[in-house]
């Protein structure tokens, strides 16, 4: 309470600074918010989502699931931790906004769920680094019970998920890939950890398409530390 409080002062002064007048009221609406915002971080947040949903809904039920995963994590941010229950499977056709110090987890909920990312399921940033999912801070990604497509093959993605500080892990889930050009899943140089239950590569091609890792001055399609021949782990 109190270092909220003094934030928000602080920011009062900035704003007056700048030539604003915020009256008490405002004052006391701005400590309010930022209260409400230090809740929101230290809390969770349930979503389902469901290709027959509508991302004017809530999300919070399945009856009122959103439809698509990129507002899902629109909805998660700002909180420490979010978890997104998968009603169907889900098709990912483009990229998702990236996400900042956010645990996320998808879910199949008692059955095994598709996401597909889709060969037009990526983006450029700003910075000219393409991805479709981004992770930002420090975050962790969990996949339970979930089979990942992919069929992403722009030949600029380093990786399908580029992350930054993050641990990923894998429970009950199976990786497919679309064809040998597909983009590496995930960036391991990147990643703090990784561990995983029950991860299957459910083909030939998918084991040597699903980490890469590139040292300084390496070749991106270096993969680490899972080959062609491993098809489990």
């Amino acid at each position: 309470m109190y270092r909220s409080s003094l934030s928000a002062k602080e920011i009062a002064t900035v704003i007056a600074g700048e030539g604003i007048t915020l009256d008490e009221t405002k004052h006391n609406q701005l400590q309010l918010a930022m209260f409400k915002i230090v809740q929101r971080y230290n809390g969770s947040l349930g979503l389902h989502v469901n290709v027959a949903g509508n991302d004017a809904n809530d999300g919070l039920t399945p009856a009122t699931a959103l439809q698509t995963i990129n507002e899902a994590l629109v909805r998660s941010l700002g909180y420490k931790q979010s978890t997104i229950v998968l009603g169907s499977d889900i098709t990912i056709t483009e990229a998702p906004i990236p996400v900042n110090g956010t645990r996320i987890s998808f879910n199949g909920p008692g059955v095994q769920r598709n996401i597909t990312f889709a060969s037009s399921s990526w983006t450029t940033d700003p910075d000219g680094t393409k991805r479709t999912l981004g992770f930002l801070g420090a975050y962790d990604l969990n996949f339970d019970r979930i089979n990942i497509i992919n069929n992403v093959t722009e030949s600029g993605l380093t990786a399908v998920c580029l992350g930054s500080g993050g641990f990923v892990s894998f429970t009950n889930v199976n990786y497919y890939v679309a064809s040998p050009s597909v983009r590496p899943m995930f960036w391991g140089g990147n990643l703090t950890g990784i561990t995983s239950n029950n991860l299957n590569f459910g083909n030939t091609d998918a084991a040597g398409r699903f980490l890469v890792n590139v040292p300084a001055g390496g070749d991106p399609n270096t993969i680490w530390p899972w080959r062609s021949n491993r098809t489990s782990m």
